[in-house]
């Protein structure tokens, strides 16, 4: 039986950290993808890919880009799809899953089904469908994927989720408010004694 391969954008986070927990569970042969697009978070997101990618032992490959910018609302447009095609263009081979973190409850076009079946098909059409775009976490809040990595036991206090790139979360911008309600409202739903 070949070997399940997975080609993963990695930033750092609480949701591409807890997709690379997740493939590892599964038995999937994981190599993790930082993307240097010149964001302001770029540096503090790079040390924490490396200590997730470390202690989940994958190997880290970096892919630098410039000349992002952003709306106003801290988005910037075609932010996914440009994450998703630059694993496709990095990584040639052939019959193996491209994921990333994107889960359900935000408010951006790249996070919605209509976004993800476009890059689907968009990526069936380049690879003849032997590559395949997978999103374990799609059908999940930011909550309930919290609750997941207290169950799994992912070591969230390794993450890092600002969009404003200080070394200690600002605690305003979208990212930080959504992971401290996630943080504070994610309940255990393991079996207990």
């Amino acid at each position: 039986m070949a070997e399940k391969k997975v080609s993963l954008l990695l930033s750092g986070g609480i949701d591409s950290t807890t997709t690379l927990s997740y493939y590892k569970e599964n038995g999937y042969q994981v190599e993790t993808y930082f993307v240097n697009y010149g964001h302001v978070a770029n540096n503090v997101e790079f040390e924490h890919a490396e200590t997730i990618s470390k202690y989940y032992d994958t190997r880290l490959n970096v892919l630098k880009f410039s000349g992002a910018a952003y709306g106003e609302s801290l988005e910037i447009t075609g932010r996914n799809a440009f994450l998703i095609i630059s694993v496709l263009m990095a990584n040639q081979s052939n019959s193996r899953i491209i994921s990333a973190g994107i889960h359900k409850g935000s408010d951006y076009y790249d996070c919605n089904e209509g976004f993800i079946m476009s890059m689907k098909s968009l990526i069936d059409g380049y690879t003849n469908g032997s590559v395949q775009l997978d999103l374990p976490l799609i059908k999940m809040t930011k909550t309930e994927i919290v609750a997941y990595c207290k169950l799994h036991e992912v070591p969230i206090e390794q993450t890092f989720s600002c969009q404003l790139g200080g070394n200690m979360p600002c605690g305003n911008c979208p990212s930080c408010i959504e992971r401290n309600y996630a943080l504070k409202s994610a309940v255990y739903t393991g079996g207990g004694e």
